[in-house]
Order: C-alpha cells, then structure tokens, then sequence
C-alpha cells in the first residue's frame, strides 16, 4: 500500500514588534512511499483515559535519510486496517543501515 508522508519541522518564530512567539509546522519533504514494514500502536496512557500512538516505519530508501534528518514531526495518512485519518507524530529517533531507514515516533 502507498503512503503519502509528509516530513516537517516545527519552527518557533518571535514578533519582533511585540516579542510575542508562536510555534508552526514548515513542511520539509512530501514523498510517496510503500514502507517495508509499518507498525502502529495506540495505549491508553492511564491519566484521563488518553491515548498515545506508535509508529514504527522501516522503508529501502537511503534517500530518504536526507529528507528525514532535520525533521522533527511525520505526518501520515494511516489507511487499510486502521481508521483512514491523518495523523502527526514526534519523531523519535531516525536509524539507518545499509539501505533501511527506520523512523519511530509517537503522538504528539
């Protein structure tokens, strides 16, 4: 299955003017990829019944790596056995060897 993914980096920004600061999402790399393996996971974290996500994504694309090294949020439409819904993660930490990239992230 095709994923479209989105690769973003939050960037917070200060008005000179006012010294207010925000906080926005820039998107750095949109790709199209068909992941090797694609596991995501949802627990309830206990306080107030939330619930927080985990996304594992392996995918042969060594390319990929430069699209994936400054980001610091994925964004992925999750389609096929879950809810068809666009969801952004915090990226966790980013591996490589060989050709394979691994992304782990979880909700933010």
């Amino acid at each position: 299955m095709i994923y479209e993914i989105y690769f973003l980096e939050e960037r917070t920004l200060t008005d000179s003017d006012t010294g207010e600061t925000r906080t926005e999402e820039q998107t750095l790399s949109r790709v199209y990829l068909v992941p090797d393996r694609l596991d995501f996971i949802e627990e309830e974290t206990g306080k107030g019944k939330k619930t927080r996500g985990y996304l594992r994504l392996t995918v042969h694309n060594l390319g990929l790596w430069q699209r994936v090294k400054t980001a610091t949020r994925i964004k992925i439409t999750l389609k096929g056995k879950y809810p068809q819904e666009v969801m952004t993660f915090a990226i966790r930490s980013v591996s490589f060897s060989g050709p394979q990239v691994t992304i782990e992230a979880e909700t933010i």
